[in-house]
């Protein structure tokens, strides 16, 4: 059957001279592979160019259910994007959330609440201009709610110390590895009340970001077996060191 859809582009490798298989987050069937052939000549370029991580798109899938690849009829821009393909900082951070989306999503079934939050999130980023360089710490962080990992934010003056393990802050550190220092677990609870609105109040510098996102790794690590390497991560560092 013939289904019109959004989809969020995770990920694309080539396949042959002018075909690529791309994964993409849709909408109406979650994830899904597609084969996408022609992407060479001039009447594709623009085809290739909506191939990139975190973008959105319109597409007309021709659906099979159980099918590994499934064919692709049409794609069109589903959001006309001013900032994120020409800021480096935006840019960076798309293809490392693509990555992790692309790591940690398995469902090939519609979750419209997980779909209508990328798409919120990707239209937020493009637009946001104070608090960009906290925008994927924001963004790891609420996410961990759809994958159901969200860590409990109890923290209080008895419980200071963030145990990444059970999810939640305790009174004293465990006598096992995986919790945040008494000044991380304040940084990390203040980013977990954060919105993308309130991120230029965070007041976090190189250092701070540095280190949350360290520590936000090792969270999706401990909880998502998936996460143990991300191939864009060495990249993002660098650009906020």
């Amino acid at each position: 059957m013939i289904v019109k859809t959004q989809g969020v582009v995770l990920h694309f490798i080539k396949y042959s001279e002018s075909s690529v298989v791309a994964t993409i987050y849709t909408k109406a069937f979650g994830r899904q592979s597609f084969l996408i052939k022609g992407l060479r000549g001039k009447k594709t370029i623009n085809k290739a160019n909506l191939l990139q991580p975190f973008f959105l798109v319109e597409m007309e899938v021709y659906y099979k259910e159980n099918r590994e690849l499934q064919k692709l009829g049409g794609l069109r821009n589903a959001w006309p994007f001013s900032s994120i393909p020409y800021d480096i900082r935006k840019s960076t951070q798309a293809i490392f959330l693509a990555e992790v989306l692309f790591r940690s999503i398995r469902e090939c079934e519609s979750n419209a609440s997980l779909f209508d939050f990328l798409e919120q999130s990707i239209q937020m980023l493009d637009m946001l201009e104070d608090g960009v360089s906290d925008f994927y710490l924001n963004f790891l962080c609420h996410y961990t709610s759809y994958l159901g990992i969200i860590p409990e934010n109890n923290y209080s003056s008895s419980n200071r110390f963030f145990d990444m393990k059970a999810g939640r802050y305790v009174s004293s550190p465990p006598n096992y590895p995986g919790c945040m220092s008494e000044i991380e677990s304040e940084k990390f609870s203040r980013l977990l009340n954060s919105s993308v609105l309130t991120l230029k109040d965070l007041g976090f510098n190189k250092k701070d970001r540095q280190s949350m996102l360290d520590k936000l790794f090792d969270y999706y690590s401990i909880h998502i077996e998936s996460m143990d390497h991300l191939n864009s991560l060495s990249v993002l560092k660098e650009l906020f060191e």
